[in-house]
């Protein structure tokens, strides 16, 4: 972390998530003009509370907001900007007028309290919502910041702020209800007040319109805004798709697997286990050259996975490199002295190459560590 980055959360904080009812009343036609990301960015409304969302995946119609916003298995409903002349109604009224609106179902299909991040998954998405892009790096000190969300408190939705980033470092603070965030965060000075409770996970923008953060808290005289950093999103929806990668290698659906763990290492390229989820679907596709690839990347990146090391020496015994095999074996059984399973495959490699009494002392100790492996 560089030297400007610091320790946050001196101040006292409240999430910016809002309990509404209907606002005062306000015309249909108030509208504002289209910017970027507002065609991306969404109304939240579970039981009495409101809270910002936005697209990240159309093809999985996923909604990306805040933890304190909604949490696993809850359901919600989401409402997206609607049009008149080319621009964008903003009253309160005419979105909570289920009358007026269209309301899309959807449920929590995954949060994660230590980030305060939360993914909801639609019925449907329209046709006009497009992706939010994330930016690839955190933003830089004194870097331009485009805020969007719903604050309770204005008679508006979809509104608009601008500030310029301030402070970055690590969010540890206990908001209470279970809730103690520990994570990557901006910070974004924003002296014209707009944004407050009920902008919870809305969007932050840079001028490229990429993602940089999403809108989280703040003191309580909203000079500043605190945002969860980008980079803890990627990780997020990166270890969402992974684990739908396992799940669908437990399934032996090897090609949904394969295209998980490419969406999870295209959010985070340093994750190793998607590296090893992968080049598990490879091998059982037969695809050992592919295998072997993401297999090496698991261990470059985490030279301590003992798994990814006995599956890459299967790869290798299946391609007739058995030295390999056997030495793979090795650097798994270095790591874990007790894994029978890497026993049992150097043993193999080791009959192959005609190692006769090291294969059976390999086979023996296989047996007596995991007497299932018979």
């Amino acid at each position: 972390m560089s030297s400007r980055a610091c320790r946050l959360l001196s101040l006292p904080l409240l999430p910016l998530l809002c309990c509404v009812g209907l606002a005062a009343a306000a015309n249909d036609f108030d509208s504002i003009d289209v910017h970027q990301p507002l065609p991306s960015t969404g109304l939240v409304l579970l039981g009495s509370g409101q809270g910002s969302g936005f697209l990240v995946d159309r093809d999985d119609r996923l909604l990306l907001t805040n933890y304190h916003v909604a949490q696993k298995g809850q359901a919600v409903e989401a409402i997206f900007p609607l049009y008149y002349m080319g621009k964008v109604l903003v009253s309160r009224e005419l979105y909570l007028n289920p009358k007026k609106t269209k309301r899309i179902a959807g449920k929590c299909v995954a949060s994660d309290s230590q980030r305060d991040l939360a993914l909801l998954q639609l019925e449907k998405v329209p046709v006009e919502v497009s992706e939010v892009r994330l930016s690839s790096r955190a933003p830089g000190i004194g870097e331009r910041a485009h805020l969007l969300g719903n604050p309770g408190k204005s008679d508006a939705v979809w509104v608009y702020g601008f500030g310029k980033v301030q402070k970055l470092g690590i969010m540890k603070a206990d908001f209470g209800g279970g809730l103690k965030v520990e994570a990557r965060t901006v910070v974004l000075t924003t002296d014209d007040r707009r944004i407050g409770p009920g902008a919870s996970g809305g969007p932050v923008i840079n001028d490229a319109t990429e993602l940089i953060g999403v809108i989280q808290s703040g003191p309580a005289d909203s000079s500043s805004v605190n945002c969860i950093d980008v980079r803890e999103v990627r990780g997020f929806l990166g270890n969402y798709h992974r684990e739908l990668a396992t799940a669908a290698l437990r399934g032996k659906q090897y090609t949904e697997a394969i295209a998980r763990c490419t969406k999870a290492l295209k959010l985070n390229a340093d994750d190793a286990l998607a590296y090893n989820e992968r080049g598990a679907a490879y091998s059982f596709q037969q695809r050992y050259d592919d295998a072997i690839a993401d297999y090496t990347a698991a261990v470059k990146l985490d030279p301590k996975m003992s798994r990814a090391w006995r599956s890459r020496a299967t790869a290798y015994y299946f391609k007739l490199n058995y030295q390999q095999a056997a030495a793979d074996c090795t650097a798994a059984i270095e790591i874990d002295p007790k894994y029978a399973q890497a026993y049992l495959s150097r043993s193999k490699a080791y009959g192959k190459l005609g190692k006769t009494a090291e294969s059976k002392a390999d086979y023996d100790l296989a047996l007596k560590l995991d007497p299932t492996l018979k």
